[in-house]
């Protein structure tokens, strides 16, 4: 069980990494897109990224801090923190970039310029929630 202290942010990643559909839909809201799409749209791409991560032998995502690293990134706001999911089995990755704002999450878009602090382990095998709109 969650504790209740966890803010929006805490819950979404912790359900992200357990690629735990249900709980994201409850926790994102209706009313916002998500990488520019519906949240039902969002959320069904977001069903086929993480079946991949399952036929890769993965049962939960490990997440590792990022940011953005293009200047002319999403309105021109370079620095956008988000996660780079790792597979716990296989070198399959998938970035996203979270937006939070009154401590609440207002959008999640995949990020073509991540940049960590830290080593990232078994990072080879990109995994796109949504391929259409990436630039490479």
């Amino acid at each position: 069980m969650t504790p209740s202290t966890q803010t929006q942010l805490d819950l979404l990643i912790h359900h992200f990494q357990q690629m735990d559909l249900v709980m994201l839909h409850l926790l994102l809201d209706d009313n916002l897109t998500y990488q520019d799409m519906p949240k039902l749209v969002f959320l069904q791409k977001l069903a086929k990224a993480f079946a991949e991560f399952r036929e890769n032998g993965n049962t939960q995502l490990l997440p590792f801090p990022g940011f953005c690293k293009e200047p002319s990134c999403h309105g021109g706001k370079p620095g956008l923190q988000g996660r780079c999911f790792v597979g716990d089995s296989s070198p399959h990755y998938l970035v996203l970039i979270i937006e939070v704002k009154d401590g609440k999450v207002t959008d999640l878009f995949e990020c073509a310029s991540m940049g960590h602090n830290d080593i990232v382990p078994q990072k080879q095998h990109r995994i796109f929630i949504n391929d259409d709109d990436m630039p490479f």
